[in-house]
């Protein structure tokens, strides 16, 4: 009896082990996701901020050669 409980302890034992071993697996990958995510977000507030500075350049260009913005 004693061995069967022992047989069945270190299988459950090597499960839980093999669930850690994923789960720490998921948690590398979401850290990596997040991490594009904020990069991601980074880039396009540039791109936002590029643009409204872009925009202010033309006017202002538009202004000195003396054209009208339609």
């Amino acid at each position: 009896m004693e061995n069967t409980e022992s047989k069945g302890d270190s299988e459950t034992i090597k499960q839980l082990q093999q669930e850690l071993d994923t789960l720490k697996q998921v948690h590398s990958s979401i850290k990596a996701l997040h991490h594009m995510t904020v990069t991601l977000h980074k880039t396009l507030q540039s791109v936002v901020q590029n643009n409204n500075e872009l925009k202010g350049l033309n006017e202002g260009w538009q202004i000195f050669f003396g054209q009208s913005s339609t």
